[in-house]
């Protein structure tokens, strides 16, 4: 049986499959509420011929359909070449992690456990959304600078979404589309990541391929999965698809804000600084390899128990190259610059870049993005 709820052609095409008709009529009012095309079906073969005739943009999946497995529906709808990249959400009451990691590790975008919070089931459907249109954005820009320079600005979370976030951020691109990047955004209830990253490079290319580790970061980071291995993941896709001398440095942060603690993956980026109190400012000096560097790749990760109120700051090496040219030790300096102002809003008041001599000629992009937990 399938149904096709009748909804703005605009709306994104959403296909689910579940053999609980009565729970798919309450899912697809939720969706339609929210300006979705909803569809659905209770079985694989339904599946497949929805799919072909509705090309959908997100797939939600019943992990424990009565005649079939839903990893199996899952790798026959991903047969279908139109949806090789189409993410899908899994939908289970099972919430073992073995079963969480299978369903991840097969190709799975997210997992929810039955029964969930419906605000929550929204965002992580609006999440896999923008993945799929971040995916799309960067496998069909264009190499003419003055476009990517426009995709660039969309690419980056305006200030108010950072603000939003609890960030704020102070950005000096060395040429019109840069190659560092950053991003924030919501993956779960009081969960937020936020990310920096540099492309080797300062050209076309570099934006072309911070489009594409932006899709890629947004599509597998996933809050069951460990950074690790979501990066290690990652790192496969991009080796396989950007050329040998290329490669792109990475400092993650993963705060959660229920239990107070935030981690870190550094790959080959300058970690972050904490300022807490009472320790004062700290580097908390991790190290990795850089994404696309080599095809097996390890990165090192830290948690860190964190307080309201204290800052965190993630940067560019630009900014250190900046200091650098009045520091021997500008990590040191910079730790050093942020102990002196805790008080302030680094970002907003400039005081931190305040405090820094440019030289004439910025050799690098600057990046320098602060966290507020």
């Amino acid at each position: 049986m399938t149904k096709n709820s009748q909804l703005p052609a605009d709306g994104y095409k959403i296909l689910m499959v579940d053999d609980d008709s009565a729970y798919c009529e309450i899912i697809g009012q939720v969706l339609k509420q929210n300006n979705y095309n909803f569809f659905y079906a209770e079985n694989g073969n339904d599946a497949s011929k929805l799919a072909l005739e509705n090309i959908p943009d997100l797939l939600i999946i019943d992990m424990n359909l009565r005649l079939e497995n839903g990893l199996s529906v899952f790798l026959r709808l991903k047969e279908i070449s139109e949806l090789k990249n189409t993410p899908a959400i899994f939908l289970s009451c099972d919430s073992s992690e073995k079963t969480i990691i299978e369903a991840l590790e097969l190709g799975g975008s997210d997992y929810i456990v039955k029964p969930c919070n419906i605000n929550e089931f929204l965002l992580r459907v609006k999440n896999q959304i923008s993945n799929k249109v971040l995916m799309c954005s960067a496998e069909k820009q264009s190499e003419k600078l003055s476009q990517l320079t426009t995709a660039q600005k969309l690419l980056l979370p305006s200030e108010a979404d950072l603000a939003d976030l609890s960030a704020s951020v102070f950005y000096k691109p060395l040429n019109e589309a840069g190659g560092d990047y950053y991003d924030a955004y919501k993956v779960a209830k009081d969960v937020v990541d936020y990310y920096v990253a540099d492309t080797c490079g300062h050209n076309v290319g570099s934006s072309l391929i911070g489009a594409t580790l932006k899709a890629l970061i947004r599509q597998n980071a996933n809050y069951n999965v460990p950074l690790k291995q979501t990066f290690q993941k990652i790192n496969t896709v991009m080796k396989s698809i950007i050329p040998d001398e290329v490669f792109i440095s990475v400092v993650y942060l993963r705060i959660n804000r229920a239990i107070m603690k935030a981690e870190v993956l550094c790959a080959g980026h300058p970690s972050p600084i904490f300022l807490s109190q009472p320790d004062g400012a700290f580097n908390c000096e991790l190290a990795g390899d850089p994404l696309g560097s080599f095809n097996e790749v390890s990165f090192e990760t830290k948690e860190i128990d964190i307080a309201p109120s204290e800052k965190i700051f993630l940067f560019s090496d630009g900014i250190l190259e900046a200091i650098a040219s009045n520091s021997k030790t500008p990590i040191a300096t910079l730790t050093e610059m942020i102990r002196n102002h805790k008080i302030e809003n680094c970002v907003s008041n400039s005081t931190i870049i305040s405090s820094i001599s440019l030289p004439n000629e910025v050799t690098d992009d600057i990046v320098f993005l602060e966290i507020t937990v």
